[in-house]
């Protein structure tokens, strides 16, 4: 590992949920999964934790999770396990110019 990756610190990821007044699919369960899929340099943290992502549980197309604070470009909407699927599909960069990247995607987990 060069000593240029051992000074960058890992992307912080924060994944805020809704109200859960009317999900429409297990929203922890697909946090789970998601957890799983992001690389070992993610580290999840609260989102009041300063995140540089926020992954949006929201159950359903209602969307009413409170992602007021957080800026949107930063943010990944997912409102059913369509959205997940599609992004496992396909894969997602999570970047940030600081250095900071990760590879979301469907990749089989190592236990």
């Amino acid at each position: 590992m060069s000593e240029h990756k051992r000074n960058v610190s890992p992307l912080r990821i924060g994944i805020k949920y809704c109200g859960g007044c009317n999900p429409g699919y297990d929203r922890a369960a697909l946090a789970t999964k998601i957890q799983r899929a992001l690389s070992e340099e993610v580290l999840m943290v609260d989102p009041e934790d300063d995140p540089h992502w926020i992954i949006a549980m929201q159950g359903c197309p209602t969307a009413c999770a409170d992602i007021g604070p957080f800026p949107e470009s930063n943010i990944i909407h997912i409102k059913d396990e369509a959205d997940l699927h599609r992004i496992l599909q396909n894969g997602l960069y999570l970047f940030l110019p600081e250095g900071h990247s990760a590879f979301l995607s469907a990749k089989p987990c190592e236990r």
